[in-house]
C-alpha cells in the first residue's frame, strides 16, 4: 500500500510538472534522482558517459513538461527508457560500429520506493539559468546537448564552420554554468546585508576548477551561511547541472 501511494504521489506531481508547476517539478525529481543516477551508470556502461546521459535524458523530458506534453505517470520508465534509446542511437552511429553489442547486456528494473532519498534539485533553477542565455545559446544547447545533433551539422544549417560553432557551444555551457550558479546563491542567501561577491563566486563555481576551502573566494561564501548553502545547492545539482554544463 505504501508502495502504491508513493507511484499516486509521484503521478500527481508529474501531472502538476506537465502544467508548468516547478515546485512540483523540483519535489518530483529530487525524489527521483538516485534511482535516475543509477540506472544511467547501468545503461551507459562503457559507451557513454553516464552523467552526460543522464543530463540528456533530463533536459529532453524537461522541454516535453514545458509544451505540456511530457510525461504524466512513471517518469522514471520513461526517462530510463530515453536513455536506453540514447545508447541505442550511439552505439548504432557509424563512429560506434567497433562497440560490442554485448557490453549493453544489462537489465532495467524499476526502482523500490523505498530507495528514494531526497536530493537537492531545484529543476526551476535550470529552467531560469537556460531563460538568461541568449537565444543562440539555448539553441545550441537544446540541438548538440538535448537533441544530439553533431556539430558540423548545426554548423551546416547556420552556414558557419564546425570550430566556430564548438567555440560558441563553449560558451554557451560556461554561461549556463555561471547562471545557475549565480542563481543558487540568489535563492540561498537572503540576507541584505550580505557583502559576499557572488559574481565571483558564481565564476569560481561556474570555471569547473577544484573548490579548495583555502581559496579566498569561497572562504569569504563560507562566511555566509546562506551562501555557503547556495554554493552546496549548485554543487548536488546533479544531472540537471551536467546537463546545462556539460563537460
Amino acid at each position: 500500500m505504501a508502495s502504491q501511494e508513493l507511484s499516486s504521489q509521484a503521478s500527481a506531481l508529474a501531472r502538476a510538472t506537465n502544467d508548468g508547476d516547478h515546485v512540483a517539478a523540483s519535489t518530483l525529481l529530487s525524489q527521483s534522482m538516485p534511482a535516475l543516477r543509477n540506472a544511467s551508470r547501468a545503461i551507459a556502461g562503457r559507451t557513454m558517459d553516464a552523467e552526460d546521459l543522464l543530463a540528456a535524458a533530463l533536459l529532453s523530458t524537461w522541454e516535453k513538461w514545458t509544451q505540456g506534453r511530457g510525461p504524466v505517470e512513471n517518469t522514471h520508465a520513461y526517462i530510463t527508457q530515453a536513455m536506453r534509446n540514447r545508447v541505442r542511437d550511439e552505439v548504432r552511429a557509424p563512429r560506434s560500429r567497433n562497440v560490442a553489442l554485448d557490453t549493453l547486456g544489462f537489465e532495467l528494473t524499476l526502482p523500490d520506493e523505498t530507495e528514494r532519498v531526497h536530493a537537492l534539485l531545484d529543476h526551476a533553477i535550470v529552467a531560469v539559468a537556460m531563460g538568461r542565455l541568449t537565444d543562440e545559446q539555448r539553441m545550441l544547447l537544446t540541438h548538440i546537448v538535448v537533441d544530439g545533433e553533431k556539430p558540423q551539422a548545426v554548423a551546416g544549417h547556420l552556414g558557419r564552420s564546425a570550430g566556430r560553432i564548438s567555440s560558441a557551444l563553449y560558451r554557451a555551457k560556461a554561461a549556463l554554468r555561471f547562471e545557475l550558479a549565480t542563481e543558487c546563491l540568489h535563492r540561498a542567501c537572503t540576507d541584505a546585508d550580505c557583502r559576499t561577491d557572488r559574481a565571483s563566486v558564481a565564476l569560481r563555481l561556474a570555471s569547473g576548477a577544484a573548490l579548495v576551502l583555502e581559496d579566498a573566494v569561497l572562504a569569504a561564501a563560507r562566511a555566509c551561511g546562506g551562501c555557503w548553502s547556495g554554493v552546496q545547492a549548485y554543487t548536488n545539482l546533479g544531472g540537471l547541472a551536467v546537463a546545462a554544463s556539460i563537460r
